[in-house]
């Protein structure tokens, strides 16, 4: 279901356009962000910012709010295939890109009766113009808009008139196979804990070398790259890896592009400086090579990092271990949502149990998981159905979910 887009003209993109500016004076008042600075800080941050504004608007502008539907919600559904459906109270959203005549875009939400509020004196965009809107406002996801007020969406419990098979919802995984989903217990909890402790011993071998590489690097480019290479710049190190038969560790030398006063050169990439600890060859991405230790590295540093290369283990795989039961055609992976942990089987038909493990739903899983991501995201999740809370239960698990006050700045 494609979410109807408005060009915003006359009284709505005027009230669009007062309601930035009292966003605008209320961010002038806030303190300077003080880095370095938790994704969740920044989150609170936010929260409190868009609280000030809300306050500001339903006190002194509450016409406006009118005007753009921001006073009134209505209640939207999504439900992932094979799961349940999850209903929230919704506002429209409104964005722009600034500038100094400022065009505004708004995204009212439909609801699970089809209605969604239309916005006065604006035009309904088409598909390829809702497309063009998306591309000047989101440029493909590598730009954020400003959003005018927005209200985050909060969890309801399902309305008792919808109906599956007329209301209107989002339906996400459309012919996605189901997964097999367990509860790790016994045998199958000891080889999910074994995997996991072999994982952290690996993961932090890996930083280790890792680390010294990018040193190594960074150390001779300090010494043989001139200024004609990094133009005042500063420099640093990407590095990924790839552990199939043989280690396969590939790395690039960049530009922050701090001396530029933009961003345009940062991530230009710089020669790779030839040393005696490592050597390269040129990777398939531009500007990256593949790195390995020396054969035989005269110095302190080349020959740490020889040694640790050497020893790299192997990759910890929860496909081995024999408690889990994985058939030849499928994988299992560990998943933690509402704080339990669940395994995951990618083959679509049933397989057995694995040792000791329960059964759960995938409706279970995915609900938890999903309470996970608006949690994230500060929202506050629909409360669980009542099916699902007692399968939680049963399982031997805590209380999941207890529903929450609203956040701040929603309208009541």
């Amino acid at each position: 279901m494609n979410m109807p887009v408005y060009k915003l003209g006359g009284a709505s993109a005027e009230a669009a356009r007062r309601l930035l500016l009292a966003q605008m004076q209320v961010e002038a008042t806030q303190p300077p962000i003080q880095y370095p600075i938790s994704m969740a800080d920044m989150q609170t941050l936010a929260q409190n910012f868009y609280a000030q504004v809300n306050n500001l608007a339903r006190k002194e502008l509450m016409p406006l709010l009118t005007t753009l539907g921001l006073d009134s919600s209505v209640i939207a559904v999504n439900c992932t295939e094979g799961a349940h459906p999850r209903a929230y109270e919704t506002y429209p959203q409104i964005y722009t890109n600034g500038g100094d005549t400022p065009a505004f875009f708004m995204y009212p939400p439909v609801s699970y009766k089809g209605t969604h509020f239309v916005p006065a004196d604006s035009k309904l965009l088409t598909e390829k113009e809702s497309e063009a809107a998306n591309n000047r406002l989101f440029a493909g996801g590598w730009c954020d808009p400003i959003s005018v007020l927005p209200v985050k969406p909060q969890g309801v419990a399902l309305p008792d008139d919808f109906d599956p098979a007329s209301s209107t919802y989002d339906i996400y995984g459309k012919g996605h196979a189901i997964p097999n989903i367990f509860l790790p217990a016994g045998a199958s909890r000891i080889a999910l804990d074994t995997h996991t402790q072999d994982k952290k011993r690996f993961d932090a071998h890996m930083h280790e070398l890792t680390e010294a590489l990018k040193a190594a690097v960074l150390k001779q480019a300090e010494i043989s790259l001139g200024e004609d290479d990094i133009q005042g710049d500063g420099m640093y190190v990407n590095l990924m890896y790839s552990l199939t038969s043989t280690p396969e560790i590939e790395i690039s030398l960049r530009r922050d592009g701090k001396s530029q006063g933009s961003l345009m050169m940062a991530g230009q990439p710089l020669p790779m400086p030839s040393s005696a600890d490592y050597e390269t060859k040129a990777a398939n991405s531009r500007g990256s090579f593949i790195i390995t230790p020396a054969s035989a590295p005269t110095t302190t540093e080349g020959q740490y990092i020889k040694a640790l290369y050497d020893t790299i283990p192997p990759m910890p795989s929860l496909n081995d271990a024999p408690a889990l039961g994985v058939p030849a055609n499928a994988a299992v992976y560990a998943h933690r949502y509402g704080g339990a942990d669940f395994l995951y089987y990618t083959a679509s038909e049933n397989i057995p149990t694995p040792q000791d493990a329960k059964p759960v739903s995938f409706a279970l899983y995915s609900w938890v998981r999903h309470d996970d991501e608006d949690r994230g995201r500060g929202i506050t999740p629909p409360p669980m159905p009542a099916a699902l809370q007692a399968e939680w239960t049963k399982l031997g698990l805590q209380t999941h979910h207890t529903p929450t006050e609203k956040l701040a700045f929603s309208p009541a």
